[in-house]
């Protein structure tokens, strides 16, 4: 089964945001959209990973409970800088945790 991760700086290149959208087959457009929001660039330095399951959510409420599922397997971070430098929780391990956060609460 292939994981979120595998999109993660692989042929394509792809950043935290983009390699989530990829994995769940969002639109080349939007996933080339979400480039700029990789490396702690998406509003208020959220992951970019979060930041990405938030726009497949679409959903306020069921993306809060994500990023409570989210902070309690990381320590507490949801930002970027947070999880590099405080949590040491490494990217690859954000984008396949959202992404299966997302599996969960989408339905």
């Amino acid at each position: 089964m292939s994981k979120a991760s595998d999109h993660f700086h692989q042929a394509e290149n792809y950043n935290c945001a983009q390699a989530v959208l990829a994995h769940f087959k969002q639109p080349a457009e939007t996933v080339a959209e979400f480039k700029a929001f990789g490396g702690g660039n998406a509003p208020e330095g959220i992951c970019g990973a979060l930041y990405a399951a938030r726009h497949i959510l679409n959903d306020d409420a069921k993306f809060r409970q994500l990023c409570d599922e989210f902070a309690a397997q990381t320590g507490g971070a949801l930002t970027c800088r947070a999880l590099k430098s405080e949590a040491k929780f490494p990217c690859t391990q954000c984008v396949d945790l959202a992404a299966e956060l997302v599996e969960k609460f989408r339905n």
